[in-house]
């Protein structure tokens, strides 16, 4: 555990060759949750308008 905080590299843990887990050295924000968050919304001016049926791209 120390050389990983030491040198910032991860370790993958396996279980039976299947990835399970991840160590990795803790990386402490000093930003809160806000503004780590800010301009990520995306602001609808009419959120439940109905939508025309020429609107929807067809896969």
């Amino acid at each position: 555990m120390r050389d990983v905080e030491e040198s910032g590299d991860q370790v993958i843990i396996t279980d039976h060759g299947k990835p399970t887990l991840v160590i990795r050295k803790y990386d402490a924000s000093d930003k809160s949750p806000m503004e780590l968050l800010q301009g990520s919304v995306i602001n609808y001016e009419s959120p439940t308008a109905p939508v025309a049926e020429d609107d929807w791209e067809l896969a």
